[in-house]
């Protein structure tokens, strides 16, 4: 087995983990590595606990991937990311310092801004490089993600208990709440696919490789 990199890029700490914390997890077992990078972690003079947003977002995130077994790396900006010179030169520049594998990032058709601008973000990173396979995740689909169709699942029923630990270290964020509306999505994207629960994925490159580990079709 050739150990491959997976990198997720998501808007802000929870997003990789309740969208991909199932992939993240069956990458990590099957001797994987990832990464899970953070395009904004903070709304600037907010504060959570007596502390402020960023201390404490970037903690939980930290918290969440270390029960995943992934690195982690923050852009640090505020929400409101903006798609611009600086922030494409960057997130290509840091996704490129990685030499990953696999890329997944949101998928753009979001009802959230920082989402869209990630989507983005990564898309335009992917058709600079064209280096490794890319894919979009979905999240909070029909709240947040729009008419998302997957072309790829992966079966996450081993790893589902993992991945809900981690998605609960985002106290800050009513994590009970969020796990409510992802376990409807793993429930039904596993029946799509035919397992217990499934995270779906939409593939892009048509490059050959880059499966992701637990991959069903």
């Amino acid at each position: 087995m050739n150990p491959q990199k997976l990198l997720v890029f998501g808007g802000h700490p929870d997003d990789p983990e309740s969208s991909c914390g199932g992939l993240i997890a069956n990458a990590v077992a099957a001797g994987h590595t990832a990464h899970c990078l953070y395009g904004t972690n903070h709304r600037v003079g907010y504060t959570y606990f007596g502390r402020p947003e960023k201390e404490v977002r970037s903690a939980e995130a930290v918290a969440a991937c270390k029960i995943l077994g992934a690195t982690w790396e923050f852009l640090d900006y505020p929400e409101h990311l903006e798609v611009n010179p600086e922030t494409r030169r960057r997130v290509a520049d840091v996704i490129a310092a990685y030499a990953p594998h696999i890329v997944v990032a949101h998928w753009p058709v979001d009802t959230h801004p920082d989402h869209r601008s990630v989507g983005i973000l990564a898309f335009e990173a992917y058709l600079l490089h064209r280096s490794y396979a890319f894919y979009f995740f979905e999240v909070m689909t029909g709240r947040q993600s729009i008419r998302f169709t997957p072309s790829h699942y992966v079966d996450i029923s081993a790893v589902a208990e993992t991945k809900r630990a981690a998605v609960m270290c985002h106290l800050s964020q009513t994590p009970d709440a969020i796990w409510v509306d992802h376990e409807i999505m793993h429930r039904f994207r596993g029946r799509e696919c035919d397992v217990e629960r499934a995270e779906a994925y939409l593939r892009v490159d048509r490059e050959p490789g880059g499966l992701l580990p637990g991959m069903v079709f």
